[in-house]
Order: structure tokens, then C-alpha cells, then sequence
């Protein structure tokens, strides 16, 4: 083949049209912004934030901005956008994820601390600076570095010198508000501590659990505690050192849920609808109540057109007292806009492989990008994605004249299916899997199952009205989850299936009390609502204790599985990754051909829940 064309075609495989923005990449700058894109919007939702958390201590807090928009208009982009602006004015930014919303509250908790152990540009956690800020505002920071010196090596009294010190420094200043927010203040200093139990007992009082005397008393938390008095109690803690801006997002799933199911009551599903039903009421409510709640702060809720009707019609209160007419967002406006889009996502790929293009946009013409003017971002960026597949399988770069849709490729030769198969057993071979499910190993599995449920989307063969999506937790300290894959379909009132995944190996009680709450949270799997499913990969026996055990019964009662992966289930993982990673031509038909991963141990459990006539599997 001639050179010049292989060094096309490479540039152009490497170029990412992947049209799902996750919901980790918000809390990361894309490589990719598009400037113009809902950039009158952002400059006055920021506009607006800036001007109205100047007070510290507001009179009145600002009411919440509402966003709407069809699926794929970029509402998760924008968001994303708005973090990296809040976080340039020295704001702070928590997401509140309700894509597995059961109780508000708790959720609304999970998230503030998530969100809180999310890391910044420059290396340190939203943590960290909320701590060192409040520091500086007392003017101890000389008094917390002696004692962190004093006791470096002893934990528990550090925790609880530190803890001692900030508790004593705010009352001085705000003795109302800190006796109101002590035990929050103290698991706020107790998260950072080295002693894995005191970390554990403050991850778990700020997600509003209430623990035993016996593990929480000693460390100075004594109070009744629930949901929402973490939050009033965070957010007044963050007030104090800057504004903060909470962004509402994934709320459509859980309303799409209660119109679809509602739809089906006469089938035997009247239990689902009525706890979906529920859910949404209490959500409504919930997001007007958070207005009251919260200090210093701006809501932005981002949604479909339908699915704040149906909350504005559930709330009894008034909705324009607490937000702000919607604002719209629209279809890509001109050619410059859609151009912009397409060079930003080739530029990366080009001047990686060294590769000039002809044009900026190249191989997508003027009157192509003339003809995808009116499309939503996400349309654009799947019909660009299927012409590099197309060149791809073709082993040549075309230059695209007009946008159409998508090609159906054929299923690969019996030749390829060879090559593929051999290709499989040799990285099965070589595949290394010691310490993956220690609970040392967690990262490293963590980005293994990311890469095994891309792998696993595209094991489906589905019809145009089915979307697939895989989001895995920002990079969290501790994540709620490791990954969670989506169904979304559409002919169905946008009805979601949502299949989460946690690895949790710790032997340490309180550990994982912890992190089974905050992922039972963050997927809100419950007996009723059967499109919500947790499995926790785990091998050996849990934690000993009453507390677990009570723990235990309830994640089986709502649903939940605890799957134990094999070595060769761990293997296939690591095998399919290193396929992945080739990006050969035809691997994906392959991974439809012959599912490797439904044969795993590890993916049967979650498989045989899959509703597989709806996803139309290929045999």
C-alpha cells in the first residue's frame, strides 16, 4: 500500500468522534472545547453566578438556572464547561448525579462528597483546598502544620487535634452556625486522616449514615445524624471560603422511568410505577427544598423539556421563586459552528501522527459540514465517527461530500474470524492478572472493567432507537461505583436500564459498610424498580459483624449480586483490552460474532438480567 495513504489512514483512525460526553469527563478540560458552542449561555449562567455570591452570607439566596434541551444538544458539555470556569473564579462545584436517585437527600449527600474528592488541575482534591482555605480564612494554618508535624506518626490523635483545633477556631467566629454543624466539621477534618477507620467513620457520616456509639462517639461525633444536615452543614462550610455552584444532572432517567412504567401499570408492573412515581415526587420537591438548604450558592439543573414539566406539575410550591425561567439549547446554528467541531476533534489526532491535513476539516468537505448544520452535536459526531470506520474497513481515506446514515457493516469473514480467534488465545497466553482483585489492585481493576464495558457495548447489535453508554465515576478517592452501563430507549419515552459494577475487596468492616452504601446510593437499586441492578465483584467471604451482615441483607433484598471473578474471567479482560488497544479493522464485528465476555463468569450474572429480546442480540 502506498505510504502517503497508510499515513492518512492512521492519522484518521486516531482521531476520537466519541459522542457521549461521561459524566467523569466533566470534572476534565477536553482536549476538544468548542468555544462557540452555547457560549452566550455559559458567558451568562457565569455572568450570573459572580454576581450573585459576592455576599458571604446572602440575605436571599440566588435562584437556580434551568437548562433543557433534547438529548445529545451538549447540556453534559456545558456542564462540564461551567466546572472548569467555577473552578477558574475559585468557586466550588458539586454534581449531584440522579441517575440512581431512590432517596433525595442521600443522594444529594453522596454527591457533595463525591464531589469533594474530585481532583483539580493542579493535583490536589476539591478537599484539600476546601480545608487549607478554611485554614487561611481562621488563621491556624501555622498551628495545623505544627500539630500535623507533632503527630505525623500517630493518626488518631492527629485526626482528633485537628479536629480539636477547627471545631475551636470557627466557634470563635460563628459559634451558632458551628454548634449547629459541629459533627460535620468533624468528619470533614476526620476524611483526611490516615487511620483507615477514622476515614471510614467520616466517609460514612457524610453520606448521613447513622453508626454505632461505639465507632463514632470516640472520634467526637455524637449527634443524631441524616442526609440532609451533612449538606446544610457542607455547604455553610464552603460558603465561608468561596461560592459554589451545584449542577443537577441525569434527573430524566428516573421521570422517563415513571411515564414509561405507568404506561405498562396494567401488566403487573403497578409496584414499580408506584416507587418510580414516588421517587419523582420526592424529587421535585427535593429541588425546590434545596433551595432553602443550600448557602452561597447557584443550582443549575440541566434536563429534557418534558422532564421539568413533569416536576414543575409534582411540586406544590412555586417554582418561580426558586428558579429562573428555562433557557433552550439548540441544534448546531451555521457551518462554522459544525467546522469547528469537526477540526477540533481531527487537530489532536493530526498533530499527534504529524499529519497536515489538506484542510482543517479534512476528509469532511464544506458541503458536508454544510449539510450537517441543524443536526445535534452528538449526530454529527456519530455520522463523522461511522465515515472514519468506513475508511477504516475500506483501508483507504475518502473524502466525505455529504452525511449519511449509518452504513451497516458485515459481519466478518470466516478468514478474519481465524485471525481474531488466534489473536484472543495468544494475548490469553500472556495475560497477566496477579493482584487485580486485592484490594491494593483497585485502581488498576477499576480501569480494566472501564475498558471491559466498552467492550461489552459492543457486543450488541442494536436497532438505531437503542443507545448504549458507558460512564465510569470520576477519579475519586473513593468512587461510589467503578463503572455503570445504559440502555436508553428511545422508542420507549427514553426508558433507561442501568447495570452498575463496584469492586470492593477491603476486609476492614467499616470500609465496607462505606463503600456498599455509597454504591447502593449511587445506583438506587431497590426490589421495585427492576431496570436498576448492582454487582459488587468480590472473591471471599465479607466482613464479620452485625452491622455488616444488616448491610448485606438489605444490598440482596434490593437486588443486588455479589460475583466472585476467576482468574480467567480476569484474564479474558486484560486479553480483550490488548485487542482493543490495536484497533484492528473488524475487531468489533468480531466481538459481535463471537461475545467473549458473555462467557465469563464474572458477566453471566449481569448478562442473564439484561433484557436481551429488547437488545436484539446477534447469535
Amino acid at each position: 500500500m502506498d505510504r502517503t495513504l497508510v499515513r492518512d489512514l492512521t492519522a484518521l483512525r486516531l482521531a476520537n468522534f466519541d459522542w457521549t460526553r461521561q459524566l467523569r469527563s466533566i470534572w476534565r478540560d477536553p482536549p476538544y472545547h468548542v468555544p462557540s458552542l452555547h457560549h452566550a449561555l455559559l458567558d451568562d449562567l457565569v455572568e450570573y453566578f459572580a454576581r450573585k455570591t459576592l455576599d458571604r452570607d446572602p440575605v436571599d439566596e440566588p435562584l437556580g438556572r434551568l437548562i433543557v434541551g433534547p438529548a445529545g444538544y451538549g447540556k453534559t458539555h456545558l456542564i462540564g464547561e461551567l466546572r472548569r470556569r467555577i473552578w477558574a473564579m475559585e468557586g466550588w462545584f458539586v454534581l449531584l448525579d440522579f441517575v440512581g436517585v431512590r432517596d433525595f437527600w442521600t443522594s444529594v449527600a453522596l454527591g457533595f462528597l463525591n464531589s469533594l474528592q474530585v481532583r483539580m488541575p493542579d493535583g490536589r482534591l476539591q478537599y484539600d483546598r476546601l480545608v487549607l482555605n478554611l485554614a487561611s480564612l481562621l488563621a491556624i494554618d501555622q498551628e495545623m502544620m505544627a500539630i500535623a508535624n507533632r503527630r505525623r506518626k500517630q493518626p488518631q490523635k492527629l485526626a482528633a487535634e485537628l479536629t480539636e483545633l477547627f471545631i475551636r477556631s470557627l466557634s470563635r467566629l460563628y459559634f451558632q452556625e458551628t454548634g449547629a454543624h459541629r459533627d460535620v466539621i468533624a468528619a470533614l477534618i476526620l476524611l483526611n486522616s490516615d487511620d483507615l477507620d477514622c476515614h471510614s467513620v467520616a466517609h460514612s457520616w457524610l453520606q448521613g449514615m447513622n453508626l454505632d456509639a461505639t465507632d463514632a462517639g470516640p472520634l467526637g461525633l455524637l449527634g443524631e445524624n441524616e442526609p440532609i444536615k451533612v449538606v446544610q452543614g457542607l455547604s455553610w462550610i464552603m460558603s465561608l471560603v468561596g461560592p459554589t455552584l451545584i449542577a443537577v444532572d441525569q434527573i430524566d432517567a428516573i421521570v422517563s422511568a415513571s411515564n414509561s412504567v405507568a404506561s405498562a401499570a396494567d401488566n403487573g408492573a403497578r409496584q414499580e410505577l408506584q416507587e418510580a412515581q414516588s421517587i419523582v415526587n420526592a424529587l421535585s420537591e427535593g429541588l425546590m427544598d434545596l433551595h432553602e438548604k443550600k448557602r452561597r450558592a447557584v443550582t443549575v439543573v440541566s434536563c429534557l423539556e418534558a422532564t421539568w414539566k413533569v416536576l414543575q406539575d409534582k411540586t406544590t410550591v412555586a417554582v418561580t421563586d426558586r428558579y429562573g425561567s428555562p433557557a433552550s439549547l439548540h441544534a448546531l446554528p451555521s457551518c462554522n459552528v459544525v467546522k469547528e467541531l469537526v477540526a477540533a476533534r481531527l487537530s489532536q489526532a493530526y498533530v499527534a501522527s504529524g499529519f497536515k491535513p489538506p484542510y482543517p476539516t479534512w476528509p469532511f468537505t464544506e458541503a458536508a459540514l454544510e449539510s450537517a448544520v441543524g443536526f445535534s452535536p452528538r449526530e454529527l459526531l456519530k455520522v463523522c465517527d461511522e465515515h472514519r470506520q468506513s475508511c477504516v474497513a475500506q483501508g483507504k481515506v475518502m473524502e466525505c461530500e455529504s452525511f449519511r446514515p449509518g452504513e451497516q457493516y458485515a459481519d466478518p469473514s470466516p478468514q478474519d474470524t481465524e485471525r481474531f480467534d488466534q489473536a484472543y488465545a495468544d494475548e490469553l497466553k500472556t495475560a497477566t492478572v496477579d493482584g487485580l482483585m486485592a484490594s491494593e489492585g483497585e485502581n488498576q481493576l477499576r480501569d480494566l472493567l472501564d475498558a471491559a464495558l466498552r467492550l461489552i457495548a459492543k457486543h450488541f447489535d442494536l436497532p438505531d432507537d437503542i443507545d448504549v453508554a458507558v460512564q465510569r465515576d470520576p477519579d475519586q478517592k473513593r468512587p461510589a461505583l467503578h463503572g455503570r452501563l445504559s440502555f436508553t430507549l428511545r422508542s420507549e419515552g427514553n426508558r433507561e436500564q442501568h447495570y452498575c459494577f463496584l469492586s470492593l475487596a477491603h476486609s476492614n468492616a467499616l470500609v465496607f459498610q462505606s463503600r456498599l452504601k455509597a454504591a447502593m446510593t449511587a445506583s438506587g437499586i431497590d426490589q421495585s424498580l427492576k431496570f436498576r441492578h448492582l454487582f459488587i465483584l468480590r472473591r471471599g467471604d465479607p466482613p464479620g459483624g452485625a452491622k455488616t451482615k444488616t448491610l448485606i441483607e438489605q444490598f440482596a433484598k434490593a437486588g443486588g449480586k455479589i460475583i466472585p471473578p476467576t482468574d480467567d474471567d480476569l484474564r479474558a479482560l486484560v486479553a480483550l483490552r490488548a485487542m482493543a488497544e490495536r484497533d484492528l479493522p473488524g475487531f468489533d464485528g468480531w466481538l459481535r460474532a463471537r461475545k467473549p465476555l458473555f462467557q465469563t463468569a464474572c458477566f453471566k450474572a449481569a448478562v442473564r438480567s439484561l433484557p436481551l429480546s429488547e437488545m436484539q442480540l446477534c447469535n
